[in-house]
């Protein structure tokens, strides 16, 4: 049973938590060549950020790889 908390979950050693703002974390790895088959972020809603995280997530992700961006406006309420 989950705690709600993501850092508690395995990850297997495949996968890494990152909490820095992804439109200023995702350029170093990108420029070092790391390659994933899969990425998931829950960044920034405005364009030029989620734009600028595109931008590295297409030179990390291998082709045919999975990208999901969360878009989750936390600022309006949820309706269901």
């Amino acid at each position: 049973m989950s705690d709600g908390n993501c850092c508690s979950a395995p990850t297997y050693d495949f996968a890494e938590l990152v909490t820095e703002p992804s439109q200023r974390c995702l350029a170093p790895p990108a420029d070092a060549g790391v390659t994933a088959d899969a990425a998931f972020v829950d960044g920034s809603h405005h364009f030029h950020n989620v734009f600028v995280d595109l931008h590295f997530l297409g030179e990390i992700v291998r082709p045919g790889g999975i990208v999901l961006l969360d878009d989750e406006p936390r600022f309006v309420p949820f309706i269901d």
